[in-house]
């Protein structure tokens, strides 16, 4: 099992966006503030979570793409991409959700993150992306794989 969703990653990250989704939904009506230096950066999580299905969805037909038309991307960084992307993403919707089910929701939450966390949230997503296109360019380089241009002529 663990190969084959190596071998197509795409299928991790279609099948987060329906999380996503189900996430922006429960958490509708907060917000996710973002204080950097003299400026507050203020986003519906609703919206958040909206653009990082989309985003997913993107990224997932990329992955889709370079299969159909028998690219072939370098595994480890797939693994790295999902990991930075998906699995950070995830992991911290999936962990606000257990607070709020264990702790109780309060009537206000204090969504001001601290700017060294920020930081790093934005760190690892950037490198995840960065991997994205690493892999993708050295699956264009490559080219295709030689089974399909034999089978092709």
């Amino acid at each position: 099992m663990q190969i084959k969703l190596i071998k197509h990653p795409y299928v991790i990250f279609w099948s987060s966006i329906p999380i996503l989704l189900l996430v922006s939904h429960y958490k509708a009506n907060q917000t996710l503030d973002i204080n950097i230096h003299d400026t507050y950066y203020v986003f519906s999580q609703q919206q958040l979570c909206v653009f990082l299905s989309v985003f997913f969805g993107i990224t997932g037909l990329v992955y889709w793409l370079l299969k159909k038309f028998n690219f072939k991307t370098i595994p480890i960084l797939a693994v790295l991409h999902i990991f930075f992307s998906v699995g950070v993403v995830l992991g911290n919707s999936i962990q606000e959700l257990l607070v709020d089910y264990f702790l109780g929701k309060r009537y206000y939450t204090i969504t001001d993150i601290p700017y060294a966390s920020t930081l790093i949230f934005i760190l690892m997503i950037s490198i995840g992306q960065i991997i994205f296109l690493l892999n993708v360019f050295l699956a264009i380089v490559n080219g295709r794989n030689k089974k399909s241009l034999i089978r092709d002529s």
